[in-house]
């Protein structure tokens, strides 16, 4: 049985199926996709320490998550193993259309930078917004894009409860308020709430790079995996494995240096046009990730546990 484990509470429910797959003689694997979670998780760590515990391996994407579910598990925790993020890698980088940006209201007079996924606290929407007011003034022709819903728990009071639950409805109002307040700021444009499959390919089309400026992360990003894997380039923070994704080093700047971000932000616009040539470069980054890699990274780890 393999499980796909992302929050604390989940293991709640997991745990119990766990065991009783294992009672039945079965092979538990478990793919943790945060290693360190992003939330307040309190009681809930108790119960997901007993699902790690009772499988028979742990899969993690990275180095560095892999790093820190074994120093987490320590000698007597299950087997923990590396398998990269999956990924659908273009044969060639994807090209914008004409609709694309009738379709987002967006001007192709413009270039554009994005971000884009569930916007969370741990994200560094807060200072990406510090950095593009640093680099605004010198990209005049340039926008910011912002694409994603808060995280607050939906209308529902269920949602809602739980987001106050695990820390999260707070980090919603935080990032709401800046949003809010600097969504006037010259150069920005704010596409809050869900976002289509068909609007983020869009999004990630008519971009010249993604900025994905985390200030905590132990994990791999599948927002950053999907720009990177049609061919746009990704400007990380050195946390998790967002750093395994980067073109190289140029690509990487420290979490939380706002100064930094807007330097390389600026360096990475300073050309008039975009070469298209680092494209091709960034999808040759990413290829190992493709699902044909992936799968057999699966059946190698199955085997191991046969």
């Amino acid at each position: 049985m393999h499980i796909q484990h992302w929050a604390p509470p989940l293991a709640v429910y997991l745990w119990p199926l766990v065991r009783l797959a294992k009672k039945n003689g079965r092979r538990v694997v478990v793919t943790v996709h945060n290693p360190i979670a992003h939330e307040k998780v309190g009681v809930f760590r108790f119960f997901e320490r007993r699902l790690l515990c009772a499988a028979d391996m742990l899969l993690v994407h990275g180095a560095v998550g892999c790093r820190i579910l074994q120093e987490r598990m320590g000698s007597t925790g299950s087997l923990v193993r590396r398998i990269e993020h999956g990924m659908a890698v273009a044969e060639q980088p994807v090209s914008p259309t004409p609709d694309d940006y009738a379709s987002l209201g967006l001007d192709p007079a413009y270039r554009y930078v994005l971000l884009f996924g569930n916007l969370r606290g741990y994200k560094g929407v807060d200072v990406l917004l510090d950095a593009w007011k640093r680099a605004q003034p010198h990209l005049d022709n340039v926008r910011l894009v912002i694409a994603g819903r808060l995280w607050d728990g939906g209308g529902r009071w269920i949602g809602w409860a739980s987001a106050s639950l695990l820390g999260v409805a707070g980090d919603a109002r935080r990032i709401q308020r800046m949003l809010t307040f600097e969504g006037s700021m010259r150069g920005i444009v704010l596409r809050e709430g869900f976002q289509s499959d068909a609007e983020i390919d869009a999004l990630i089309r008519v971009c010249e790079f993604a900025v994905f400026p985390y200030v905590r992360f132990s994990g791999q990003s599948g927002a950053a995996c999907r720009a990177a894997a049609l061919g746009r380039p990704v400007l990380v923070s050195r946390v998790g494995g967002l750093p395994d994704l980067a073109i190289d080093e140029s690509w990487v700047v420290g979490p939380g240096d706002s100064l930094a971000l807007a330097d390389r932000l600026l360096e990475k616009l300073a050309k008039s046009s975009w070469d298209g040539e680092i494209n091709f470069v960034q999808l040759n980054k990413v290829r190992g990730y493709d699902w044909d890699a992936v799968a057999r990274d699966h059946v190698a780890a199955y085997r191991e546990l046969a």
